[in-house]
C-alpha cells in the first residue's frame, strides 16, 4: 500500500531530522494482533513533551523554529489523515530527552484470519 510507504517515510525521517545524538537509532516494529495490524517506529532522538504529544499531529504545528529543525510541520499531520481514512489511529509515547515512538494501527480486512503474531 502507498500510503503506508508514506507514514513509514515520514516516521523514519522525523527519526533521523529530530536525533541529537552521534549515531541515529530507529526501530520498526509489527504486531498482528486479533483485528487490528499494529506498527511501532522507536527512535532515539529528542523526544516530546508530554503537553506537545497532540499538538504534533496538527498541520503547520512546529514545535521548534525553523533555524533549530527544518520542516513545514505537515508531516505528521499527514500521517494522522492516513490513518483516519483507513481507520485506524496514530499516537506517540515520547520520553523528552529520550526519544519516541510512534504507534500506529489500522484494521484488518474482513475474512482474515484471527491468529495473534508477535516480532
Amino acid at each position: 500500500m502507498f500510503v503506508i510507504k508514506i507514514l513509514f517515510e515520514e516516521l523514519i525521517e522525523n527519526a533521523i531530522q529530530y536525533c541529537d545524538k552521534p549515531q541515529p537509532c530507529v526501530k520498526i516494529n509489527y504486531k498482528e494482533l486479533l483485528n487490528i495490524h499494529q506498527f511501532s517506529v522507536k527512535d532515539n532522538g529528542i523526544g516530546i513533551k508530554e503537553e506537545y504529544k497532540e499538538r504534533i499531529f496538527v498541520i503547520f504545528q512546529r514545535l521548534h523554529a525553523q533555524t533549530d529543525y527544518e520542516g513545514t510541520g505537515i508531516g505528521l499531520a499527514i500521517c494522522h489523515k492516513i490513518m483516519q481514512r483507513m481507520g485506524g489511529k496514530i499516537w506517540v509515547d515520547s520520553e523528552y530527552g529520550n526519544g519516541s515512538t510512534f504507534f500506529f494501527t489500522f484494521p484488518k480486512p474482513m475474512g482474515i484470519s484471527n491468529k495473534v503474531i508477535e516480532s
